[in-house]
């Protein structure tokens, strides 16, 4: 697992913007990395296309160098058609297992707009997928950041509980500490009789009580592991609660299945995971249930 990590680059500083976390992942994992550009607009005169190709490629170079500098195994890939298709079809065929992806690209050299092309690899992606969206000022891949402690939202079902061996490899590979957080939703209701108040604050901690009787069960499945393992319950708007207690920690990377069980506590790709990624300034590795890693 995280052998071969596949990086689409648009020429946009957003899409780059990824860059600094794969040099770090595939420092401490030893993985190789491929960097492809996909021409999204196929000219039909070739001599055409041949100069677009040479012009992907000389922008592709200069990463390629970079990360080499760093001891890093990468090559260069250009393809043509369209641009999630491609993306998918190249990181079957090289056998990639991460896609990494900067999100919210502007159109540049080929364009990956968050919400379509992301979601796009997303939704069809039989390999996890990493989001990073830019810090405030764009790095190069020099430098890259430090991630100490990986997030892992749990709703209670085996599907959310896909993650697991996914984060447990980050955790081990950047000497993180993993923290599993399970987050009670909370519903405001008014209610005319003040008795119902009491009632309510005891049926919310049962609520927290069994939450954290559920971790310590993961926690206990997982056993003795070469990194700290935490576990935490939290109270609140989903989604909030998770992107919130990620900041508070700092350093964090959130990783979360694409899908999860549905209802109050449900990780469905569309609203908390989508939440997750558009409001969390951390990176987030996202997850399709589904056989597990390599």
């Amino acid at each position: 697992m995280y052998e071969r990590i596949l990086v689409p680059l648009d020429g946009s500083p957003v899409a780059e913007a990824v860059l600094p976390l794969v040099r770090s992942l595939a420092e401490a994992a030893g993985a190789s990395v491929t960097l492809l550009h996909v021409i999204e607009s196929v000219p039909p005169d070739r001599d055409l296309l041949a100069q677009l190709e040479a012009r992907a490629a000389a922008y592709l170079r200069p990463w390629e160098s970079r990360l080499a500098a760093a001891g890093i195994a990468a090559q260069v890939h250009v393809a043509a058609g369209r641009v999630a298709a491609q993306v998918l079809q190249v990181a079957q065929e090289g056998k990639h297992d991460l896609i990494a992806l900067g999100t919210g690209g502007e159109r540049a050299l080929g364009g990956f707009y968050f919400g379509s092309t992301a979601w796009q690899v997303l939704h069809r992606a039989a390999v996890p997928v990493l989001l990073v969206r830019p810090p405030a000022a764009h790095p190069g891949p020099e430098g890259g950041p430090r991630i100490r402690r990986v997030l892992v939202p749990l709703d209670g079902s085996t599907t959310a509980e896909a993650v697991l061996p996914f984060a447990e490899r980050l955790a081990a590979a950047f000497h993180a500490d993993l923290y599993l957080v399970r987050v009670v939703s909370t519903v405001p209701v008014v209610f005319a009789d003040p008795g119902v108040g009491p009632y309510l604050a005891g049926f919310q901690e049962d609520l927290m009580q069994e939450a954290q009787g559920y971790l310590d069960g993961v926690v206990q499945r997982l056993g003795a592991r070469p990194f700290k393992v935490s576990s935490v319950v939290l109270a609140g708007p989903v989604a909030a609660q998770i992107v919130d207690f990620a900041r508070r920690l700092e350093d964090s990377l959130v990783a979360m299945t694409t899908h999860g069980r549905t209802g109050m506590a449900g990780l469905v790709l569309g609203s908390v995971a989508a939440q997750v990624v558009q409001h969390s300034g951390d990176p987030v590795l996202l997850v399709r249930p589904g056989p597990g890693p390599r």
